[in-house]
């Protein structure tokens, strides 16, 4: 492999390493441009990366929020710094900054997908606010007029909900959760989606 890098003056790459799917976009002179997404985590592996960003000129730097363990960490790391000859950065939560307060008694503990969700919701209405993400968990987290994070919640989202029972029962077995209305299920797919359903917002609606 070249040694020589075309870089792009001013462009950076921005990561989102979630449990189950990578996020990216590029941020050239401070414009967002769109980016795309893939199967992230555990099944992450430098011959995807070269799939999607192999086509990609070098970007001057590279920012990660990763919450999908180390062994993905090791993966980025390993791709981004053999193809652009550059070091990505690794955000992580910190005690205070950006107008935040983390609300942890271990700042370090939070997720870092959490505080950035956090430093946006202050920087864009800096006003109380509670704050969702529907992901492989669903989280939630309350931030005050004066930037304090209040703290959160955090439970399983719909598919963890449907694979801890097709997992831990000899019947309950549901492929995938469906969209589904009403009060009660005619079926085991719409019982088992409805009732995640319902788990969700309730705590929500608490």
């Amino acid at each position: 492999m070249s040694n020589c890098v075309c870089r792009v003056t001013g462009m950076e790459l921005l990561i989102d390493s979630g449990n189950s799917r990578l996020k990216w976009a590029l941020l050239d002179q401070g414009v967002l441009q769109p980016g795309g997404s893939c199967d992230g985590g555990a099944s992450l592996t430098a011959d995807r990366l070269d799939q999607i960003w192999g086509g990609l000129p070098a970007p001057r730097r590279v920012w990660v929020a990763n919450v999908a363990g180390q062994e993905t960490c090791a993966v980025l790391k390993s791709w981004v710094e053999a193809h652009w000859q550059v070091s990505p950065s690794f955000v992580c939560a910190k005690a205070e900054g950006f107008g935040v307060i983390n609300g942890y008694r271990e700042p370090v503990r939070l997720g870092v997908d959490r505080w950035l969700a956090l430093v946006a919701a202050r920087h864009h209405y800096p006003l109380p606010a509670c704050i969702i993400d529907c992901g492989t968990a669903l989280t939630l987290d309350v931030i005050d007029a004066k930037g304090r994070h209040q703290g959160g919640l955090i439970c399983p989202g719909l598919d963890l909900m449907r694979l801890s029972l097709d997992q831990g029962t000899a019947a309950v077995k549901v492929d995938a959760c469906q969209p589904e209305s009403g009060l009660l299920g005619d079926s085991t797919v719409a019982a088992v989606t409805l009732g995640a359903q319902k788990a969700l917002l309730g705590l929500v609606e608490r």
